[in-house]
């Protein structure tokens, strides 16, 4: 049977999937956003589907292991299974679809390891792996994925360091691989990847310094780098960011002061600094910052008079600042701010 496209979004279906599918002979089959809809994919799925362009399961109880016959599918541009009840192993035979642009598989139960294969995948663009039970380590082979813009795979179970071969693909502008166990120092390697405008660390047990070489990163506008191990300080260069709306350090071992160099960063909305060791006094130069949201500065060594420019921050409605050794009263210019100097 010869057709184009089977697309059934937002309906609500219920039931299995109709076995008339496996006898079409499709470009795209979007079936989508609906919960009720159960059933494995089966290898007969992709029997007629030589053509088949885009395939999505995404947001259904769709289960079951990804069929190795995927493989066959020489046209097979875009992968869908998030938020779905797919399992197993993703099969390297994936990466026999040489036009594959994005796969993205979800808030599933995706196991194993990250295929090396993947590597051969040489035109995937968007990689999304979030919230599965992956394991292993990120594979160095992956750095030669060159059309890779982004990497998504936070919240899983995967260890061991950050490749410093990350930093061949020039393309990538999003990576994320926060809330798994890596370990180790953030690659300076990172730091030429000058189109990456988000970062996310934040929850691993990365060790070392914050690369200074961040700075060529001209479109940065995310850096989440929270709750690992870090030392050191905040990199003074880090004001020449310009392009930066969020900050997030909070949980680590930083020390030295909080640079005033940050107050140039005039599209920042979130600061959090909190729970480290920095010291020395609040720059007055945060009070340049009108478009912070958020702000949290708590629990750190910080001393000296809290700045009458932070009454600047109309935005900012709670400001924490409690857990320092502040001297003096709270500026009278701070009194629309919800300023908390005591633990909740």
């Amino acid at each position: 049977v010869l057709s184009k496209a089977f697309f059934l979004q937002d309906i609500g279906m219920v039931g299995t999937l109709p076995r008339v599918i496996n006898y079409l002979y499709l470009v795209a089959l979007m079936i989508s956003d609906s919960p009720g809809l159960v059933g494995t994919l089966s290898p007969d799925l992709f029997m007629y589907m030589d053509i088949l362009r885009f395939i999505a399961f995404d947001g259904t109880q769709i289960g079951g292991t990804i069929p190795t016959e995927i493989g066959l599918l020489p046209f097979l541009d875009e992968i869908f299974f998030s938020d779905s009840l797919i399992s197993g192993k993703i099969p390297s035979e994936i990466a026999l679809c040489q036009s594959l642009d994005s796969l993205g598989i979800s808030n599933a139960l995706i196991t194993g390891t990250l295929p090396t294969e993947l590597a051969n995948a040489y035109e995937l663009n968007n990689l999304e792996l979030q919230k599965n039970e992956l394991e292993g380590t990120i594979p160095t082979e992956i750095g030669r994925m060159i059309a890779l813009s982004r990497l998504d795979i936070r919240d899983n179970a995967l260890s061991g360091t950050i490749p410093a071969e990350l930093g061949n693909i020039i393309l990538m502008q999003f990576l994320a691989i926060a809330n798994n166990d890596f370990v180790g120092t953030i690659p300076t390697e990172l730091g030429t990847l000058e189109l990456l405008d988000s970062v996310y660390f934040e929850e691993n047990g990365l060790t070392g310094t914050i690369p200074t070489e961040f700075i060529n990163c001209a479109y940065m506008k995310r850096f989440y780098l929270s709750s690992n191990k870090l030392v050191g300080t905040i990199p003074t260069e880090y004001g020449l960011l310009t392009t930066l709306t969020h900050l997030s350090v909070q949980n680590n071992a930083l020390v030295g002061n909080l640079p005033s160099e940050l107050g140039k960063l005039v599209g920042l909305k979130l600061l959090y600094v909190f729970n480290n060791q920095l010291t020395g006094t609040i720059p007055t130069e945060l009070g340049n910052l009108t478009k912070l949201t958020k702000l949290s500065l708590r629990d750190n060594e910080f001393t000296g008079r809290i700045p009458s420019e932070l009454g600047n921050l109309d935005g900012v409605g709670e400001m924490f600042l409690y857990g320092n050794s502040f001297t003096g009263t709270v500026p009278t210019e701070l009194d629309h701010i919800n300023v908390i100097l005591t633990p909740p």
